[in-house]
């Protein structure tokens, strides 16, 4: 099983072909540039890697940040959706002892 999967390939590849240095990538994301020149044969083949359009392309910090971003949402909207079933739980509560304490004047 490949360690890498096939949209990193291509976002690696993709780079390359923007004109990235393999020697760039090799640093950047801390692969061989053996590896890196496999790949961009491998595209070129069309074997391994998934061949994406520009406009799919992603970088990966980009991907990271919106990812990262995401998951703070998911996070603040629980903590919302916890504060809103409490404010309910208050509310009615408050509405049980508004009741209790009605009188009737008629």
């Amino acid at each position: 099983m490949s360690k890498y999967k096939p949209e990193f390939k291509a976002q690696i590849v993709g780079l390359y072909n923007q004109g990235q240095g393999v020697t760039y990538l090799s640093k950047t994301y801390e692969i061989t540039p053996s590896l890196i020149y496999r790949w961009i044969n491998d595209a070129k083949e069309n074997k391994t890697v998934d061949n994406f359009d520009d406009e799919q392309m992603v970088p990966i910090a980009e991907y990271n940040k919106v990812k990262r971003e995401h998951e703070k949402v998911k996070k603040e909207i629980e903590i919302w959706k916890a504060a809103l079933e409490l404010i309910n739980k208050k509310i009615k509560v408050m509405i049980s002892r508004q009741h209790t304490f009605c009188f009737d004047y008629d």
